[in-house]
């Protein structure tokens, strides 16, 4: 589980701003129309927590909110988790042929190659393949040597997969373990905003924190339609839940944060 969380963390390499935790910071302003805000917190969503922060006129109506965003959650975290062996990016992980994938899959697949190359590999879903290598040479107590990590470095100075968005069809290339999760949580919380949001009535503002990944939509105060979210950055000299944060960040829509 630990490891999981890492890999999810070591998220968006050179794309987001690298914080600690974030807590929301609220607005405070007299409401003009009959909105509150609900807040909901789980744990063991997508191998981390989830809080969800959603501003609706009853209860009801931020529990619908939040019951859709868990299912698109889960129905996507079917399709794209790497350590499920059923889902779909297991499947394709097995096989050496081009298997049909959802638009969902191919759209993350897509985008991790895109980042691959415009990062200059330092963006590489296979760089899994050398921490195993650092695991196993723990075990036997001594790092891995110069000529290993070379070694795996040159296997994985390449593409993953070959991807036809137009068709749908993804193959897998070359061995080893693959994981796409720097970008798959990012893109599970977007689309579960998305579908909480044009499903449900009635609500005006959203905000969705999966272990550190976050998107918001809406306004963070009743008073106006454009009242925006702040995100607290904690500060790791004091890093207690109800500590004052070290700054606010005026977000929108989307931010990534992790701890160091």
């Amino acid at each position: 589980m630990r490891m999981r969380r890492y890999m999810m963390r070591v998220s968006f390499l050179g794309l987001m701003v690298g914080l600690l935790f974030a807590v929301p910071v609220g607005t405070s302003a007299e409401p003009s129309i009959p909105a509150k805000k609900f807040r909901f917190h789980r744990d063991h969503v997508l191998g981390t927590s989830m809080d969800l922060t959603v501003l609706a006129a009853d209860e009801r109506l931020a529990r619908e909110v939040e019951r859709r965003g868990v299912l698109e959650g889960d129905r996507l975290a079917g399709l794209l988790s790497t350590y499920e062996p059923d889902s779909e990016l297991g499947r394709l992980n097995r096989c050496r042929q081009s298997v049909k994938c959802s638009p969902e899959l191919i759209q993350v697949l897509h985008a991790c190659e895109r980042w691959r190359v415009r990062s200059g590999g330092a963006f590489n879903v296979q760089a899994a393949q050398i921490i195993d290598a650092w695991h196993r040479a723990e075990k036997d107590g001594q790092p891995p040597s110069e000529s290993t990590l070379r070694s795996i470095a040159a296997q994985i100075d390449a593409r993953a997969w070959d991807v036809e968005p137009e068709s749908g069809m993804a193959r897998r290339l070359g061995e080893g373990r693959v994981t796409v999760d720097a970008l798959a949580k990012g893109f599970i919380v977007d689309r579960a905003v998305a579908a909480a949001r044009t499903r449900v009535s009635g609500i005006t503002g959203i905000m969705l924190d999966i272990g550190g990944d976050i998107v918001t939509w809406g306004a963070a105060s009743s008073m106006t339609d454009h009242a925006a979210w702040q995100i607290g950055v904690a500060d790791p000299h004091h890093p207690q839940d109800n500590a004052p944060p070290l700054a606010p960040i005026m977000n929108g829509p989307g931010l990534a944060t992790s701890l160091p």
